[in-house]
């Protein structure tokens, strides 16, 4: 398991002078560049409980932090929400949960597509040599459809109304399932042991039903 502040390059590419590189937990100044960049954001709430048990990715422009990404995971701790989602998706793939959050990305000569792809494909890279594999994250509704291009797919009738952030919340998962579309679907494809989406669906109809929320 991956347990250091140690840092690592995980990308370069000179010709676009971007260089991504990771570092775990706090104390490393990769997380220096994630702070920055969240303020940059105008992040509510730049430091987050989980950021001291995960891994963080930073994109570089010509030296200076461009993009960042958070995954912490429920073998280390709680991940964001984690009390909205399904209790048997959690247990059963507690130990290869990741949970991707917090992406920003602040003014840089590159389109937010491009780094967006950039930095989940490396991060799920990554993640999927360190055993992960299915990411767990709730975003805005209005955003779905997006995180659904990006392969992402609904939990049904687990919609929440976000405890910090006050937002109309669906939760979505990527299971490493190289027979489905995806930005990764190349990548789940190298691993001996994908998990497959219709593996996770059997876990989720055989446990407990959503509890009605007010919204």
């Amino acid at each position: 398991m991956i347990r250091t502040v140690a840092e690592r390059t995980l990308h370069q590419n000179p010709e676009k002078q971007l260089l991504l590189r990771c570092g775990y937990g706090t104390a490393s100044s990769i997380f220096e560049s994630v702070l920055a960049i969240r303020r940059t954001a105008d992040d509510a709430l730049p430091f987050y409980s989980f950021d001291e048990y995960s891994m963080h990715y930073v994109v570089f422009h010509s030296g200076q932090p461009v993009g960042t990404l958070t995954t912490p995971r429920t073998r280390d701790g709680l991940i964001d929400c984690q009390s909205c989602y399904p209790p048997q998706l959690i247990d059963q793939y507690r130990k290869q949960i990741v949970s991707a959050c917090k992406f920003r990305i602040s003014s840089n000569p590159h389109s937010g597509m491009f780094l967006l792809r950039l930095m989940i494909r490396e991060a799920w890279r990554d993640q999927l040599a360190d055993g992960a594999r299915i990411d767990v994250i709730n975003v805005e509704r209005k955003l779905v459809p997006f995180y659904r291009r990006i392969g992402y797919v609904a939990l049904q009738g687990w919609d929440f109304v976000h405890p910090t952030l006050g937002t109309d919340s669906v939760p979505l998962i990527l299971p490493a399932d190289p027979t489905r579309r995806s930005f990764c679907q190349d990548l789940f494809a190298s691993v001996d042991d994908p998990l497959l989406l219709t593996d996770v669906q059997a876990v989720l109809d055989r446990g407990a039903l959503p509890i009605k929320r007010a919204r």
